[in-house]
C-alpha cells in the first residue's frame, strides 16, 4: 500500500477541473434557496478526488489484516466510482462554453482512497482493478465529458476543433484510456448534433483507427445527428458495418461485436418512423440470426437481438396499424405475427436460399435446433411490437402481453421477460395509463396476488411461490415503468406517489428473509427499475426524497454479490437525472422521446463494467434525445437580476376556469399542451404568450 500526502493532490485537483465548475450557481440558488442539494449531489457524483475509506479496527485484527480490509473496502468503492460518469453526464449536461484554442478538459477517473483523519491518500495492490474493467468507464467519462459543450456553440464547434482534441497515442496503441474517452467524446458530439461537422475523410480516419469503442462513438453519434432523415451517406457508413445489409457477393469484413451491435441501432434511428419496407424486413430478420456459420455471431447474441429490436421498433414506431400488410416475400406471414413467434416460440421461420448457403456450416458452439430461442429474440420482439404499436390503444396486440393467469402458463414464461410484457402493454394502451396503484395492480394476476412473497401452505404444495414471487416483483417493476414513461418529466404528484410507495415496499423487502422466495437480485433489479422511473418523472427537479433514496442506495458498498455494478449505474443515473442540465432541462413525452428513453433506460443493467451480453452499454446516453429546456427564468430589466415570477398557464382545448398557477423559476408543461401563458404579478407589467401570436419568443 502507497501512502501520499492529501495536500499534493489538492494542487492537481484545483487545475484539474471536476466537471461541475460551469454550472449556473444564481439559478440554482434561486431554485433551491434553503438546502445545499446540489452541492450534495456534486459530491456523489465527483470522479476526480480519492474516496474517503472508513475501516473499523476489530479486537485482534494486526497490520497486515487492516491493510488487506482497507484494500478490500476501496476495492469496492472503486467499482462505485467507475459507474459515476453517466449520472455526472446527466447533471452537466450543456453547461459549458469551451474555449476554442485550448483542449477540452475531460475529468479524471480517481481509484485512489484517503484514510481519515489525516486523510492519507493509499492505492490497490492485492486488488486489481485490469484493464478491461476500465473500457467503459472511461468511454462513459469521455461522453459526459463531450456532453458539456452548449448547443449554441455551433458555430464554433468544427472539424477542426474537434480533430485538434484528437489524444496523441502511439499507432499500436489502439485501447488506450484516452483513445476510449475520446471515443465516448465523440458519441456526445453526435448527440448534440455536432458530429456532422466532421467530413468524410475525417470519419473514415477515426473508422480505421482499429479501436472498437471509436467506431460505436463515431456510428451512433452519426446516426443520432442524423435522427430520421434517411442521409445517404450516413446510411452508407452505417451500411457498412451491418452484414445483413450488403449485397450477398461482398467482401467479408471484420466488424467487432459492438460496432456492429451500434450500427444496428444507428439504421434505426436514421429510418425513425419512416417505416420503410425493405429496412423493416432486414431489422426482422436480424431478431431471430442465427449462430453461426462455424464460430461466427456466437457472442453477445441476446445485445444483437435485442437492438434490432429496437430499431425496428424506431422505424415502425407508432405505425403499427399501417404496416399490418406487410408480409414476407417468401410466405404470408405478417410483421405482427412474426414478432410475436419470436417471443412465445414456436417453428422458425424457413431460411431463405441465400441463408441456407451462407448457414450450410452450422454454428460450432451453439446449437438450436427448429425453435425459436425466445431466452435471445424474446426481449427484442417485444419492445418492438410495443414501439409499432404505441399509442394505437390496440386491444388486440396488447392481449398478446397479458400476464399468464395459471401456474402452468407462468412456468413457460421468463420471470424477467413479464417485465417487457407489461412495458409493452402500456405502451400500446398509451392512453389508458392511469397514476394510480389501482392501475399498477390491476396488471397482476389474481394467482400471483395471492401467492407471491408469502409463507408456502401445506395445503396448498403444488404451487410455485417462486415463480409467483418473481412474477409479482417483474409485473410490478414493468407497470412502474411504464407509469414513469407516461408522466416523464411532469412532476406528477400521483405518479409519483404511486411508484414511490412501491420503491419504498421493495427497498423494505430486501431486508426481510421472504426477499429470498423472489431472489435479491430480483428484488434489486426491481429496485434499479422504479428508482430510474421515479427520476424519470422528476426529471429535473432535484427532488429531495429520490435524492434520499439514491443516496441509500449508493452507500450500500459492503453487499458486493447483489448490489454490482449495474445498481451503481442505475443510482447514478436517477440521481443525474433529478438534475438533468444543471436543472435547466427535463424529458420529453413525444414519440421519439419515449423511444429514445426505451433505449436508454432498459431494464437489464450490466453485472461488470464491460458487460454488455444483453444491453449495449453506449446506448445508456441515448436519453439526450428526449431531454428538452422547459426551466422558465424571468430576468428584471431594470437589475438584470433573477426574479421570482407568479405566472398563468392555461391549456389547449380549455375553458377559461381551467388554469394553472406556477411561480417562476419552474418548469413549464410540456409547450405542445399549451395555449397561453401569462405574467401575473403584482410587481410586473401583465405579459401574455399566446400560441397564435408570440409562441417563438416564448421559445
Amino acid at each position: 500500500m502507497r501512502y501520499n500526502s492529501l495536500n499534493k493532490y489538492n494542487k492537481e485537483f484545483d487545475s484539474d477541473p471536476d466537471g461541475f465548475s460551469n454550472l449556473n450557481q444564481e439559478i440554482l440558488k434561486l431554485i433551491f434557496p434553503k438546502d445545499q442539494r446540489i452541492n450534495e449531489a456534486h459530491n456523489m457524483l465527483i470522479s476526480s478526488k480519492p474516496v474517503r475509506v472508513t475501516v473499523i479496527v476489530r479486537a485482534g485484527m494486526n497490520d497486515q489484516d487492516y491493510i488487506e480490509e482497507q484494500e478490500k473496502h476501496l476495492y469496492n468503492l472503486s467499482i462505485r466510482t467507475l459507474a459515476l460518469s453517466v449520472g455526472r453526464g446527466m447533471l452537466t449536461m450543456r453547461t459549458y462554453k469551451p474555449i476554442i484554442a485550448e483542449t477540452f478538459p475531460i475529468p479524471s477517473i480517481n481509484l485512489t482512497g484517503r484514510v481519515p483523519p489525516r486523510n492519507n491518500v493509499f492505492s490497490m495492490r492485492n486488488h486489481e482493478i485490469t484493464p478491461e474493467m476500465i473500457t467503459w468507464p472511461y468511454f462513459h467519462n469521455g461522453v459526459a465529458a463531450g456532453l458539456r459543450v452548449r448547443l449554441s456553440e455551433s458555430k464554433t464547434i468544427n472539424s477542426t476543433w474537434i480533430i485538434f482534441n484528437k489524444p496523441k497515442i502511439k499507432s499500436e496503441d489502439t485501447n488506450s484510456e484516452a483513445q476510449n474517452q475520446h471515443a465516448g467524446f465523440l458519441l456526445a458530439l453526435g448527440l448534440n448534433g455536432y458530429i456532422s461537422q466532421l467530413s468524410m475523410m475525417n470519419i473514415h480516419d477515426y473508422l480505421c483507427m482499429g479501436n472498437e469503442l471509436t467506431r460505436v462513438g463515431v456510428l451512433l453519434g452519426l446516426a443520432a445527428a442524423k435522427r430520421g432523415t434517411m442521409d445517404l451517406f450516413a446510411v452508407k457508413i452505417l451500411s457498412i458495418h451491418v452484414e445483413a445489409l450488403l449485397p450477398p457477393t461482398s467482401t467479408e469484413l471484420d466488424v467487432p461485436p459492438v460496432a456492429e451491435v451500434a450500427a444496428i441501432l444507428g439504421i434505426g434511428l436514421l429510418y425513425q418512423g419512416s417505416g420503410q419496407r425493405h429496412i423493416s424486413e432486414v431489422l426482422l430478420n436480424e431478431i431471430g440470426r442465427p449462430p453461426g456459420p462455424e464460430m461466427e455471431h456466437s457472442v453477445d447474441r441476446e445485445s444483437y437481438a435485442l437492438t434490432a429490436g429496437l430499431a425496428l421498433g424506431l422505424v415502425s414506431l407508432g405505425k403499427g396499424n399501417e404496416l399490418t400488410s406487410l408480409t414476407w416475400s417468401s410466405d404470408s406471414t405478417s410483421i405482427e405475427d412474426q414478432l410475436l413467434n419470436y417471443m412465445i416460440g414456436g417453428h422458425k421461420r424457413p431460411l431463405t436460399a441465400f441463408q441456407k448457403e451462407k448457414y450450410r456450416t452450422p454454428s460450432y458452439q451453439i446449437r438450436e435446433g427448429d425453435h425459436v430461442n425466445t431466452d435471445v429474440t424474446g426481449p427484442g420482439a417485444t419492445l418492438a411490437l410495443g414501439m409499432m404499436f404505441f399509442k394505437t390503444n390496440n386491444q388486440t396486440v396488447a392481449s398478446w402481453f397479458s400476464a399468464p393467469d395459471t401456474q402452468h402458463l407462468l412456468d413457460s414464461v421468463r420471470p424477467d421477460f413479464l417485465l417487457l410484457r407489461t412495458l409493452s402493454k402500456g405502451l400500446i394502451l398509451w392512453d389508458s395509463i392511469r397514476p394510480t396503484e389501482e392501475w399498477i395492480n390491476s396488471h397482476i394476476p389474481p394467482i400471483v396476488a395471492e401467492n407471491a412473497l408469502r409463507l408456502p401452505e401445506e395445503n396448498y404444495p403444488r404451487i410455485d411461490y417462486e415463480t409467483m414471487s418473481q412474477a409479482y416483483c417483474n409485473i410490478l417493476a414493468g407497470a412502474c415503468m411504464a407509469l414513469g414513461l407516461k408522466y416523464a418529466g411532469s412532476a406528477n404528484e400521483e405518479a409519483f406517489r404511486s411508484i414511490m410507495f412501491y420503491t419504498k415496499m421493495f427497498i423494505k423487502l430486501s431486508s426481510k428473509p421472504i426477499v429470498e422466495q423472489a431472489g435479491r437480485s430480483t428484488v434489486e433489479s426491481c429496485i434499479n427499475v422504479l428508482v430510474l422511473s421515479l427520476a424519470t418523472i422528476m426529471a429535473g427537479t432535484g427532488n429531495i426524497e429520490v435524492m434520499r433514496i439514491c443516496r441509500y442506495l449508493r452507500s450500500r458498498t459492503n453487499q458486493t454479490n447483489i448490489v454490482l455494478y449495474g445498481s451503481h449505474l442505475a443510482t447514478h443515473m436517477a440521481l443525474g437525472l433529478l438534475f438533468l442540465g444543471g436543472c435547466r432541462y427535463t424529458l420529453s413525452t413525444s414519440s421519439e422521446a419515449v423511444a429514445a428513453m426505451i433505449c436508454a433506460f432498459f431494464p437489464k443493467f450490466p453485472i461488470t463494467s464491460n458487460d454488455n451480453r444483453y444491453h449495449l452499454q453506449a446506448f445508456r446516453h441515448l436519453y439526450v434525445l428526449a431531454a428538452e429546456p422547459r426551466l422558465v427564468i424571468p430576468r428584471d430589466i431594470a437589475t438584470g437580476k433573477y426574479v421570482y415570477v407568479h405566472l398563468t398557464c392555461k391549456f389547449k382545448n380549455s375553458d377559461e376556469f381551467c388554469q394553472v398557477k406556477l411561480k417562476a423559476p419552474c418548469f413549464l408543461p410540456e409547450l405542445n399542451l399549451i395555449d397561453e401563458i401569462t405574467i401575473s404579478d403584482d410587481r410586473y407589467w401583465n405579459i401574455t404568450f399566446n400560441k397564435d401570436k408570440n409562441w417563438n419568443v416564448l421559445k
